[in-house]
């Protein structure tokens, strides 16, 4: 009856050990035969026959006591069935073949604790501590099994009476203190995080570190400011740094560091990021700081080149506001390059150019030509100007890597400028002078998008597959190469169609946008197809780069409802209200529109979320 109820997969298993049942108890005749009672051990384990299991199990250990493997297979076995008396019996066993086994040892006391004998585990193990003495791996083990047992408090008696005999407070400090931490117990966890710091002042990262993992929340932040700025350390404070910046309170880091009297290159780290956190104003003052500091006169050209960044930061405009929709959002294949800035947004640009020329004459630093060609290219559409810098640049003494990304924006560039005969004559320049696994990879995919926009579907699709191949499924890539690989198989057996979405596709890199949404209209107007809800959702998408708000919204809320493009029309017209026009009332009503058409859609709960924000009152 038991063979019934046991996985199919272990049926010859299970037969073979019914009919070796009776030699269960008998001595295994050399290492193969025992390797093969082993494995069919494993076998009835895994399929639920732990009674025979065990059996052949202590055999083996009986025959082989030297076998790691049997031995630790038997006592999780026993563990695990929570046999405690024969797991005891097994251990000690195994003890007296091999009497410096400190795992075992320690595991003697934690079977005893098991077994509900806390006398007995507390006295095998303070035993233990005798004959171990100074044995630091033997004292780590048992306090760590008792500190995260039932035996804390007998465990932290021991660890004062190590301190005290070694003479060093901090011992064990750092492990009790990730104690305390998973417990919860915050208060007391950075008691022994500062204990340790005391101790070991070179370990301020580690704990800083430990710390910084603590959940936010204002009483923690209060206590935390506490304790640390009345540590009466400089690495204190240096930590309360840290913790200050998790929170946001910028102002109060600058404090620390001014009290601190920091050195100029901290100062330059904490302006950088700053920058990337968007604080620009703070981080301004600080690279402006550093610029008045004669001292810092080293770091005069990295904090040039921080400032005229936070310029050019300020004067873009965010163009991330369709979260969800979009056309294939964050598919490199689909993102477009470009820049918009607003007239409000002039002046800082200015200022950026202005010190990146700056750097790139006067400094000669390569890394400014390398902005100004992006600027160029990316927001001015000066696409000669782009050129002209990077080919200035290209004799610059640079890493190789520098070299590779050169000659890709180099490619990029004639894309924009609708050269792709000189795209492709960089691209091989480029794979010439590779030289690590990352280049060729980035190269391979440069030339899946030029195969794209020459519109040579075949050249493509194999091109594709054999990256797909290659790269495999764990590549951040693979799903981009997929995504239009799949894309482009819709427009098989509708070349007029194809031809002008690739048409459309060029002129959109040449930031023509204008040009390449009129060529989709046509199209559309012309014939209804299969991928017309494809060419109509990246029109909408189009329009919506353009500012044609009003049109974009018409089309996305004309999509059929035949294919997932309806879908997306919607959610883009919903978020086009709300992120893009600011009415939160159309907004919300779409999205309750899109969550009663589509409540099985992969973006239903982000889509909630959403709503919810809107609507705080209704949750």
């Amino acid at each position: 009856m038991r063979g019934k109820a046991l996985k199919s997969g272990y049926g010859l298993a299970i037969c073979l050990a019914l009919a070796l049942s009776g030699a269960a108890g008998q001595r295994a005749t050399g290492p193969k035969q025992a390797e093969s009672s082993f494995k069919l051990a494993v076998q009835l384990e895994q399929a639920g026959n732990t009674e025979q299991a065990q059996a052949i199990y202590h055999q083996l250990v009986s025959d082989f006591p030297a076998n790691g493997r049997y031995y630790h297979r038997y006592k999780r076995l026993l563990r695990n069935s929570a046999q405690y008396t024969e797991l005891l019996s097994v251990l000690e066993t195994h003890l007296s073949h091999f009497p410096n086994d400190l795992q075992s040892h320690i595991e003697v006391g934690g079977t005893y604790l098991q077994l509900g004998n806390r006398q007995m585990a507390l006295m095998t193990w303070d035993n233990l501590l005798t004959t171990f003495a100074d044995n630091l791996t033997a004292e780590r083990l048992i306090l760590s099994t008792m500190l995260s047992g039932e035996l804390r408090d007998e465990g932290i008696a021991i660890l004062k009476g190590l301190r005290a005999e070694k003479g060093d407070a901090g011992y064990f400090a750092l492990e009790l203190g990730r104690l305390h931490a998973g417990r919860m117990n915050y208060e007391a966890a950075t008691d022994e995080f500062l204990r340790y710091l005391d101790a070991y002042p070179k370990a301020e990262r580690n704990v800083a570190s430990q710390l910084l993992r603590f959940p936010s929340g204002p009483e923690l932040l209060a206590r935390l400011r506490e304790n640390l700025s009345t540590h009466g350390t400089m690495a204190a404070w240096r930590i309360l740094s840290q913790v200050e910046f998790k929170y946001g309170n910028y102002e109060q880091v600058i404090q620390i560091y001014d009290r601190l009297d920091e050195r100029p290159e901290e100062h330059l780290e904490l302006a950088r990021r700053l920058a990337g956190e968007r604080e620009f104003d703070l981080a301004q003052q600080q690279f402006q700081l550093l610029l008045n500091n004669p001292a810092a006169a080293k770091l005069h050209e990295q904090s040039l080149m921080g400032l005229a960044s936070v310029f050019l930061a300020r004067s873009r405009v965010d163009t991330s506001h369709l979260v969800l929709s979009g056309f294939y959002p964050d598919n490199r294949y689909f993102r477009l390059p470009f820049i918009n800035v607003d007239s409000t947004r002039l002046a800082p640009l200015k200022q950026a150019m202005s010190l990146y020329d700056s750097l790139a004459g006067a400094w000669r630093n390569p890394r400014a030509r390398l902005q100004l060609a992006d600027i160029k290219y990316r927001i001015l559409d000066d696409f000669d100007g782009a050129m002209a810098d990077l080919k200035e640049v290209s004799g610059a003494r640079l890493a190789r890597q520098t070299q590779t990304d050169i000659l890709l924006r180099k490619a990029d560039v004639w894309i924009a400028k609708g050269d792709l005969v000189q795209a492709w004559s960089t691209l091989r320049r480029a794979q010439r002078g590779a030289g690590t696994k990352d280049q060729f990879t980035q190269i391979e995919l440069k030339e899946v998008e030029l195969l794209f926009l020459t519109g040579d579907r075949d050249s493509l699709l194999a091109h594709i597959g054999g990256l797909l191949v290659s790269l495999g499924p764990e590549d951040p890539h693979f799903n981009d190469l997929l995504e239009l690989s799949t894309l482009v198989r819709r427009f098989e057996n509708l070349p007029v169609q194809y031809g002008a979405f690739i048409r459309a596709e060029l002129l959109a890199r040449r930031n023509r946008r204008s040009e390449a949404a009129v060529i989709l209209h046509e199209t559309l107007e012309e014939e209804e197809t299969t991928v017309s809800p494809l060419l109509q959702y990246r029109l909408a998408y189009l329009q919506t780069l353009l500012g044609d708000f009003t049109d974009a919204e018409t089309r996305g809320l004309t999509i059929s409802d035949e294919t997932e493009f309806g879908e997306l029309g919607l959610l883009m017209a919903a978020e086009i209200a709300d992120y893009l026009l600011s009415d939160t009332g159309l907004a919300s009503t779409r999205y309750l529109t899109f969550m009663e058409s589509y409540p099985s859609s992969l973006n239903y709960h982000a889509v909630r979320l959403r709503y919810r924000e809107l609507n705080p009152k209704e949750n």
